[in-house]
């Protein structure tokens, strides 16, 4: 419940970040795509490195699930099946 609550977050989008990357360190491959599918398609957009440029919340959570590596850590494997 306390993470939902991080996930729909609405005062700023970096605690919504939080939320999705304790997700993704912690959950397991299905359940991971269970509750971060309906943020796919999210549109708030926010820039996720200092200087960087603004991405979509949606496009930041379809990667973190794609992508092996953020900055200098590697993700846990979420095997192919669950993808």
């Amino acid at each position: 419940k306390q993470i939902a609550h991080l996930l729909r977050h609405r005062d700023s989008p970096y605690i919504r970040v939080i939320g999705f990357l304790y997700c993704r360190y912690v959950m397991d491959g299905k359940e991971l795509l269970h509750v971060l599918e309906p943020y796919f398609s999210d549109v708030e957009k926010f820039a996720p490195s200092p200087g960087g440029k603004e991405v979509t919340m949606g496009a930041f959570v379809r990667d973190l699930v794609l992508d092996q590596h953020y900055f200098e850590t590697i993700f846990p494997r979420i095997p192919e099946v669950a993808r």
